[in-house]
């Protein structure tokens, strides 16, 4: 009888022990997806930037965006300096450009490379780099009713906002906002992890990767005149999905600064990394009042246990 006990007691301790190393295998899969969250493993990142700044540099990339910009000012430059001629009045300095008036319809290529700025006056200007229909260095020039009248410009490819506030320098970003969004692994919605303001004077850009493989991040935008500062332009850009991060320069600092998002991030801003870290201390206080009760009820006889054993013990000693 006490063989059998001891048999049944050595069988339900074996069930047990199964048990609590079954749990202790999902506590440790449950921890391991949490910490995979936390790192951003397997995440989807994008990058939404809102700005309000004097000038912004795009190359354009993938499918062509077509800007239907009607009668504007054209600044040709000159092939050589007319150092005879006075600035004056006119909109383009006489002595570096031809001024015309022209219907100008342009398709975007890719790798089409341009320079949107604000003037003190409100006006808008377009400085074209490196396109066939125009010399490279022509100046597109809108006064701010005809700005006005054109709408949201938008655009896809690389962007960069603003310059460093050094002396002199008026192009500048004022004012700017970021989300870095992400959507984690095995989830649907999208999480707001980080977000901040750009200071006035600092120098914006997207770029994914870093050290030497760091190359910059596509952007889809639009540019608009602000409705706050008429010396000002509005952009808003998103970022392509991808493991992109914000640089900004600014004046008196040796390098860029990175803003990315890091594991205390996510942990403080995603909702399932709240779930899981509250759902998985819960599932083991159910797990192991179970597991408490179930063996309760078949209760461990280790005395028996060791009776029966060193009787065992003993009958091999008399052999």
């Amino acid at each position: 009888m006490s063989s059998t006990d001891g048999s049944t007691d050595l069988k339900s301790y074996h069930q047990s022990t199964v048990a609590s190393i079954a749990l202790i295998g999902v506590a440790s899969l449950f921890i391991a997806f949490l910490v995979s969250v936390a790192l951003g493993l397997g995440a989807v990142r994008t990058i939404v930037v809102s700005a309000e700044t004097a000038s912004m540099e795009i190359q354009f990339s993938g499918n062509a965006e077509y800007w239907d910009f009607g009668s504007v000012v054209v600044c040709e430059p000159l092939a050589k300096i007319d150092r005879s001629k006075r600035r004056g009045t006119e909109i383009c300095d006489p002595r570096r450009y031809a001024q015309k008036r022209e219907i100008v319809n342009l398709n975007w290529r890719d790798g089409s490379h341009i320079v949107v700025s604000s003037t003190a006056e409100g006006s808008f200007e377009i400085l074209l780099k490196n396109l066939s229909e125009y010399k490279s260095g022509t100046i597109l020039h809108f006064p701010r009713s005809e700005w006005s009248a054109l709408g949201a410009l938008s655009f896809s490819g690389f962007a960069h906002l603003g310059k460093v506030a050094l002396t002199g320098e008026t192009k500048l970003l004022m004012s700017g906002t970021y989300d870095i969004r992400e959507k984690p692994f095995l989830a649907n919605a999208t999480e707001t992890i980080k977000n901040g303001n750009f200071r006035p004077g600092e120098e914006v850009g997207l770029f994914h990767g870093d050290g030497e493989k760091q190359s910059r991040t596509r952007v889809y935008g639009y540019v608009l005149p602000s409705l706050h500062d008429s010396k000002m332009f509005q952009v808003s850009l998103v970022s392509e999905p991808g493991p992109s991060t914000i640089f900004v320069s600014y004046l008196g600092g040796e390098d860029r600064i990175e803003i990315a998002p890091n594991w205390i991030d996510r942990s403080i801003a995603s909702p399932m990394i709240l779930a899981i870290s509250i759902l998985v201390p819960v599932f083991l206080a159910i797990a192991q009042l179970v597991l408490t009760a179930t063996s309760g009820l078949r209760p461990l006889r280790l005395t028996a246990m060791l009776r029966s054993f060193r009787r065992s013990v003993g009958r091999l000693k008399h052999r």
